[in-house]
């Protein structure tokens, strides 16, 4: 396994264990996503800059275990959508990819609203890579029904059905559509 193809999280990475977990990690390659009280994760993430490697840091109290499980939520409307589109403008930054910059704007969607998380959609780079990754349709379907254009929605989830690469996946799928086509 190449660890330059991977971005790891350590938690606690301000000191001890931590630290030295971390930095071995980036050593290797690998993209640290340092979580720490936030002078410690800043001082890691620079020390591992320093050295060449590829770090950011998340100001996190690694000693509460309510604080690692902020984002957890019993609903979507419960989640820490904001939290949720600064972790992804992190990995974004580590480690650039369509898929990534596709779920922060499904991200952004839920927290500013679908009309924003449609425009991120709409500018996506790397589309040719998405073309055939039915999520896209799947996720301008859910933004769409949203916005309360259920008959759009429908389209995309039908786009998305298409697309499907497993059985699982087209179950979703057409549940979404089912879903669009009865809100009509």
């Amino acid at each position: 396994m190449r660890l330059s193809d991977h971005a790891v999280v350590i938690t606690g990475a301000g000191g001890g264990i931590g630290r030295a977990v971390a930095v071995a990690f980036a050593a290797d390659g690998a993209a640290v996503i340092a979580a720490d009280l936030a002078d410690k994760a800043d001082a890691v993430a620079e020390e591992i800059r320093r050295a060449g490697g590829r770090a950011v840091a998340v100001s996190a109290d690694v000693s509460q275990s309510a604080d690692m499980s902020a984002l957890a939520a019993r609903s979507v409307q419960e989640t820490n959508w904001e939290r949720i589109v600064r972790l992804y403008d992190l990995l974004f930054a580590l480690r650039p990819s369509p898929v990534v910059a596709l779920n922060r704007a499904i991200a952004l969607g839920e927290l500013r609203g679908p009309e924003q998380g449609l425009s991120a959609l709409e500018e996506l780079g790397d589309r040719e890579r998405l073309a055939k990754y039915p999520f896209l349709p799947a996720a301008q379907g859910r933004l769409h029904l949203k916005a309360g254009r259920s008959a759009q929605a429908a389209e995309c989830f039908n786009r998305a059905l298409v697309l499907a690469r497993n059985p699982s996946e087209a179950r979703l799928f057409d549940a979404r559509l089912r879903e669009a086509t009865s809100a009509a």
